[in-house]
């Protein structure tokens, strides 16, 4: 049994997209954002990805090379966390 599989079961996650709506070939990198922030879930947005691919939830190579944090930052804002140091850093 692989690390991710105790981490996030494949039947939860392909359940959670389901329940999105996300059939075969339509994950996109949005959807894996949204996946993780709603099931706060530890794994990497790079490992959601893979498997949403593997599963072929994903079109082939739709979900290569996106700048994840930065996508994140564009739907969710900037983490309150991080709000807060920079007020401090000003003082």
């Amino acid at each position: 049994m692989a690390t991710a599989e105790l981490i996030y079961p494949e039947q939860d996650f392909i359940d959670a997209l389901a329940a999105n709506g996300i059939t075969t070939g339509n994950c996109t990198a949005e959807t894996i954002i949204h996946l993780k922030h709603d099931t706060r879930t530890t794994l990497s947005y790079a490992g959601l990805a893979k498997r949403a691919s593997f599963l072929g939830l994903a079109a082939p190579g739709s979900l290569d090379n996106i700048r994840w944090k930065k996508l994140e930052k564009q739907i969710f804002g900037e983490p309150f966390y991080k709000q807060l140091l920079r007020r401090r850093g000003r003082r």
